[in-house]
């Protein structure tokens, strides 16, 4: 406690402690009742700490006096108690609106630095003691002695509200032990500085343990008094939540800093037409080293755009808008062009009125833009355009044709054997084939041609100024003899040829049109055989003509089923004469009455994609037929055709399960026969495709035997239960000619493979005596019998 002293002492005490303090606490406005000189006139502010208010009141009432209401004259609206018997004298605390001169707010403050002097001349009738005790005890602040150990000589009640420690508490320790450790040194340095400059003041902040073990922030002032060497005065108010707030906002700010630092947009503002700040982004667009070397800087120097525009798009913010997006071209600090994608929004910068904008770099979406454009009209194997660029340059061709007659050349161009190589070696190495092909076509034609790859192993070349139909041989010469130069891929040394079909473009038709009958041209080429060229002419385009309206009708028919039919020839066995089986053949009548040859329509049906239709089709024939015939005791089976492309049919294998479920008819009772050609086309699909069937005991028979290239390996692969001679073998067998020497070798290679023997093409009794003498097991020809409908063949089963 502070020991009394003589006044001036005690008042030199008190006017220390008053300056010490840093912010208001109480205004004071004193007023002088008559027949109390001590009294004095307290307004305290609602908005104030109730901590505050709650220790002004209980000061006023510390003498237990009741509080009596009192009027305040010359104070309308106030109504004020008064505490007596206080240690000041009688102190009356008023409330009510604070006159206008006295502070701009409704309702004033606690005690200030300001009208310290006012507060001590109120109390200049008290005795110095219970003046300075009044400021001490009702100090919103923490005010202390402290000797140079730390220990507190005196400390303000208040220490309780910051800290929670009593005063008594405060006295039995040293505050240096509630010190943060990493405030110590620097607080207890500061603190001996303080004892050896008198007179001088420090500041600082630090952090002292609360009683429950939290932080609170203090902001101090010490002060040597002069009177007194080994004590220092130390007024600390507390500044837990502005430091909290600050550190709060900090990070806010440091947080919101990062994201704009670390955002892949350019943020920029601008105040008055300079750059004012810049995140790191920009920088880096714009061409700085730092955002640094942004500041300062025009935005016309970065900008071709003119200054109307740049007034118009300001003046807009200035109302309030947001303009953009807009893409523009900005020059870098080394002048290089950047395109950007710019929004700009109204903002403040220190107050003012400023413009912040965002930027997004367009550099790589229009570089991805290009990429997929490039995409969508490129081959991704070769590079080379697809047919959808092809389409377009074809159509620019028929237009240039139109407008000035100048001619042009589509070529479509067919590797032969690719799809060999392919299966052979993989699609690595045909992929690499396909590269490599493009690459050769690409060095024989000029600059202003396109190559292309249309689709499989199909190129396109496109060739406009064509001045002669010489120059499409010439050109058609240099594409044979460069694709026909080995090509070593993977260490493989591959030969390949093409088949090219030619139209010229004359502006006569449309690009459609061109693109069909250049394929026309090239399926009529590869007819003749590999490594051949046509041109398109008026025969082919009849054939064209004639091939679309084949192929509507037999889809219409076979969406109707009317014109199709099934007829069948018999098998007879030769040895006895019977008749043990039939072939099924398709038979269609056009839409105009006249029957159509197979040789006719089945290649259209196979360039359209109908061959497995056409299959089922047959299926469900002879499924039927050997329903009705199923009581026949000589148990009479149907061979039917499965091509190539119907073996490639995922669902092949369950549509035949399911058409014998359908009719209840026994597997064995159906066989089915297959080319070498389909077989060579796809060995192991071909015998995926047969192994459910087969494992049922639906019978294999291998068609046109002798006119393949592998025939003995396939014997042995797929064991069929019969082999077909083809009727080319079958035709000239009289004496020790060829075809009898292949017949005789045939049959004595499926007689030691156990296999049954078909001869096709028999037309003669003598045909039929000589196969029967070679050991051929059955016969098939005009001399057994005709193709029949099946309702000929119901009526005479086994005859």
């Amino acid at each position: 406690m502070i020991e009394a002293r003589p006044s001036s002492d005690a008042i030199r005490a008190a006017t220390a402690v008053v300056r010490a303090l840093e912010r208001p606490a109480v205004l004071v406005w004193k007023r002088y009742v008559e027949d109390e000189p001590c009294a004095v006139s307290v307004q305290v502010d609602p908005t104030a700490e109730p901590i505050l208010v709650r220790s002004l009141l209980g000061s006023l009432g510390a003498a237990g006096d009741s509080l009596t209401p009192v009027e305040m004259e010359g104070f309308p609206g106030w109504a004020a108690v008064t505490a007596g018997a206080h240690p000041v004298g009688a102190v009356t605390l008023a409330v009510g609106p604070a006159p206008a001169a006295l502070t701009p707010t409704a309702d004033a403050l606690a005690i200030a630095r300001s009208v310290a002097v006012a507060v001590l001349a109120a109390l200049g009738a008290c005795s110095e003691q219970d003046r300075l005790r009044f400021i001490l005890d009702n100090s919103v602040d923490v005010i202390a002695l402290i000797g140079a150990n730390g220990v507190s000589e005196y400390i303000t009640p208040s220490v309780e509200r910051v800290l929670g420690w009593s005063v008594a508490e405060m006295a039995d320790f040293s505050a240096f032990e509630l010190l943060h450790p990493d405030d110590r040194d620097r607080v207890a340095g500061a603190f001996a500085e303080a004892l050896t400059h008198p007179g001088e003041r420090s500041t600082g902040r630090f952090r002292l343990r609360r009683k429950d073990d939290t932080w609170a922030w203090l902001e101090a002032r010490a002060m040597h008094t002069p009177d007194r060497d080994d004590v220092v005065v130390v007024s600390a108010r507390d500044v837990t939540h502005e430091v909290e707030a600050t550190a709060t906002a900090e990070a806010e700010a440091a947080r919101y800093r990062h994201l704009i630092d670390s955002s892949p947009q350019g943020v920029a503002i601008r105040q008055d037409g300079l750059f004012v700040f810049a995140n790191d982004t920009a920088a880096r667009l714009l061409g700085a080293d730092r955002p640094d070397d942004l500041v300062g800087l025009p935005i016309l120097q970065f900008t071709h755009e003119s200054s109307g525009v740049i007034t118009e798009r300001t003046d807009a913010l200035m109302r309030g808008e947001v303009v953009g997006p807009w893409e523009t071209t900005l020059a870098r600090l080394d002048g290089s062009p950047i395109d950007l994608e710019l929004t700009s929004v109204p903002t403040t910068w220190n107050g003012r009125f400023a413009i912040q904008t965002i930027a997004t770099d367009l550099t790589e979406r229009r570089r991805s833009e290009a990429l997929i454009a490039h995409a969508a009209l490129h081959d991704t194997v070769s590079g080379l355009p697809n047919r959808h660029l092809l389409a377009d340059r074809v159509d620019q061709a028929v237009r240039r044709a139109r407008r000035t007659g100048e001619r042009a050349a589509l070529l479509f161009c067919d590797l032969d054997n690719f799809k060999v190589v392919n299966e052979a070696l993989g699609h690595g190495v045909g992929d690499e084939v396909l590269i490599e092909a493009g690459r050769r076509l690409r060095s024989v034609v000029r600059e202003t041609d396109t190559v292309a790859r249309f689709g499989g192993d199909e190129f396109a070349v496109l060739t406009p100024d064509l001045a002669t139909d010489d120059d499409v041989a010439v050109l058609v010469d240099r594409i044979h003899r460069t694709l026909a130069k080995p090509l070593i891929i993977s260490g493989h040394t591959l030969r390949i040829g093409v088949s090219i079909g030619v139209v010229v473009v004359d502006g006569e038709h449309t690009r459609d049109e061109l693109l069909r009958f250049a394929e026309t041209a090239l399926f009529a080429a590869k007819e003749t055989g590999p490594g051949r060229w046509m041109a398109f002419d008026e025969a082919l385009r009849f054939r064209a003509s004639d091939h679309l309206r084949i192929q509507n009708d037999l889809y219409s028919a076979l969406e109707t089923g009317e014109g199709l039919d099934a007829h069948f020839q018999p098998e007879v066995e030769l040895a006895t004469g019977r008749i043990i089986g039939y072939e099924s053949l398709i038979r269609w009548t056009t839409p105009d009455g006249s029957p159509l040859a197979p040789d006719r329509f089945l290649p259209v049906a196979a360039s359209a994609g109908l061959l497995p239709r056409i299959g089922e089709f047959m299926v469900g024939r002879a499924t039927d037929l050997l329903a009705r015939t199923a009581s026949d005791p000589h148990g009479v089976w149907i061979a039917v055709n499965a091509s190539a492309e119907e073996l490639e049919d995922p669902d092949f294998a369950a549509r035949i399960v399911a058409a014998l479920d359908a009719t209840g008819v026994a597997p064995d009772r159906l066989c089915l026969e297959i080319t070498e050609h389909s077989i060579m086309r796809d060995p192991h699909g071909v015998a995926n495709a047969l192994q459910p069937l087969r494992a049922l005991g639906v019978a294999i028979a291998i068609d046109d035997f002798g006119t393949g290239y592998s025939s003995l390996s396939y014997l042995a692969r797929f064991q069929p239960e019969y082999l077909k001679i083809d009727r080319a073998f079958t035709a000239d067998l009289d004496g020790q000619s060829v075809n009898r020497s292949i017949v005789e070798g045939v049959l004595h290679l499926a007689t030691s493979l156990g296999i049954t023997t078909i001869a096709e093409g028999i037309e003669t009794p003598e045909q039929a005596q000589i196969l029967l003498e070679l050991g051929c097991d059955i016969g098939q020809g005009w001399h057994f019998g005709r193709p029949q409908p099946a309702v000929t063949v119901g009526a005479a089963p086994g005859n």
